[in-house]
C-alpha cells in the first residue's frame, strides 16, 4: 500500500486515455445531427459549454446545450461517433498509464476508471485497451445517478470495493471537474495532471492537492503523501 491510500479513481479520456481530440470530434458529429453546424454561431457557443464541462457526464452537457428531445439525440450520437472511433483503433493509453496501474494495483491499492462516457462507450474503451484485468472497477454517470463535478463515482467506488474513509482515496483527472468531484468527495489526493483537457492555470483554479504532467508521476505523488 502506499501510505494510507487503498483506492485511486482515475480519469479515463485525457488521463489514462489519449484524447487527440477525439472526443470534441465526437461532440461535432453529435451536434450536427440536431442541426448545429460547425463554423455557425450556435456551434461556437456549444463549443466553449463542452470546453467548460470536459469531464462531465455527456449527457448532461447536451442537457445544458439543447432542448430535451435534442438532448437525448445528441448524447447517442455522441456515444455513436466516438464508439466508431474506438472501433477503428484510433485510441491509445497515455503514454506509462498502463504501467501506472499496474504499479498502484501491485502496492495493494485498488483501481477505478471514472468517465462521463455512457457505459456502452466505456465498455468498447476497455475492451480496445485490454484493460478488464488490469483494474478493480470502472464507473458511468449511469451507474451511480450523477456525474462530475458531483462525488457519486467516487463514492460510488469506494461503496463497491470496501473503502469507507475518503481520506484513503485518490482521486485524478485532467478536469476542473475531476478535481471539483474529488474535493466533493472529501478524498485524500486530488490530483490534476496535464495529459488531458485542460491547462495548468485552468486546473490551477479548482481544489487539489497536486497538479502533475501526467500519471506517470502519481506513485511519487502518493509515497510523498
Amino acid at each position: 500500500m502506499i501510505g494510507r491510500f487503498a483506492l485511486a479513481c482515475l480519469d479515463m479520456a485525457g488521463t489514462t486515455v489519449r484524447d487527440d481530440g477525439a472526443v470534441e470530434t465526437a461532440f461535432a458529429r453529435a451536434l450536427a445531427i440536431v442541426g448545429i453546424t460547425e463554423g455557425s454561431p450556435r456551434y461556437r457557443e456549444a463549443q466553449g459549454v463542452v470546453r467548460a464541462t470536459m469531464g462531465w457526464s455527456k449527457a448532461d452537457v447536451f442537457a445544458e446545450l439543447l432542448h430535451p428531445a435534442d438532448a437525448e439525440k445528441a448524447t447517442a450520437a455522441f456515444a455513436a461517433a466516438y464508439e466508431a472511433i474506438v472501433a477503428r483503433g484510433d485510441v491509445a493509453e497515455v503514454p506509462g498509464a498502463l504501467d501506472a496501474l499496474r504499479a498502484l494495483r501491485a502496492r495493494d491499492v485498488r483501481v477505478c476508471l471514472t468517465t462521463g462516457f455512457a457505459p456502452s462507450t466505456r465498455e468498447a474503451l476497455l475492451d480496445a485497451l485490454g484493460w478488464r484485468d488490469e483494474i478493480d472497477l470502472a464507473l458511468s454517470p449511469a451507474d451511480v445517478g450523477r456525474g462530475r463535478p458531483e462525488p457519486d463515482m467516487i463514492l460510488g467506488a469506494m461503496a463497491r470495493l470496501g473503502v469507507e474513509d475518503p481520506l484513503r482515496v485518490a482521486v485524478v483527472g485532467d478536469t476542473v471537474s475531476d478535481l471539483e468531484a474529488g474535493t466533493r468527495a472529501g478524498a485524500g489526493a486530488v490530483v490534476g495532471v496535464l495529459s488531458g483537457a485542460h491547462d495548468e492555470a485552468t486546473l490551477a483554479s479548482a481544489p487539489h492537492t497536486a497538479i502533475i504532467a501526467d500519471v506517470t508521476g502519481l506513485i511519487g505523488v502518493l509515497e510523498r503523501g
